[in-house]
């Protein structure tokens, strides 16, 4: 019985892990579009990021509905799709570490510079969304959105080196 106990217990708290990730990365990524101090993408796209954000935040917002209410049908799929036990425990401290320390970075750093955890923070966000895809209805438009910021971000790069 105690065993059930603790598993039913677990399995309570996966779904705020699980939302606590999906809300980091909609917060993060929402920052990211909006730090101008210098601005990370092109000026003419910021208007385009901006007018399909509402659209963005809907999916992660639907699919936080969707994991916390359907969480006990979801768990066999979320365990196949690496977000359960061990390898949610190990992707959620990766995104708190990445997330950490791209806030760090962007605080102190001067208004000129290289955003070192970018590219790992991304990377994070990418795998965490993409083992969800499988799983929860409605991220891809989130995805797409992240994915078309990392082409934003590459393009103000390479304009810079010109």
């Amino acid at each position: 019985m105690a065993d059930g106990s603790t598993a039913a217990v677990q399995w309570r708290r996966r779904p705020k892990r699980l939302v606590w990730m999906l809300e980091t990365i909609r917060q993060t990524l929402h920052d990211l579009i909006e730090f101008n101090t210098p601005s990370l993408i092109p000026a003419e796209q910021r208007p385009l990021f901006t007018q399909n954000w509402p659209e963005v935040e809907t999916a992660f917002k639907d699919a936080i509905a969707t994991i916390t209410k359907n969480h006990a049908g979801l768990v066999f799929n979320l365990k196949q799709a690496g977000m359960a036990g061990p390898m949610l425990e190990m992707k959620s401290k990766s995104l708190q570490r990445c997330v950490d320390g791209l806030y760090r970075e962007v605080q102190t750093s001067s208004p000129i510079f290289s955003l070192k955890w970018l590219k790992p923070t991304s990377k994070c966000m990418n795998t965490i969304i993409g083992s969800l895809l499988r799983t929860v209805p409605g991220l891809e438009v989130a995805k797409e959105y992240k994915d078309h910021f990392e082409v934003a971000v590459d393009v103000m790069e390479a304009a810079k080196s010109e």
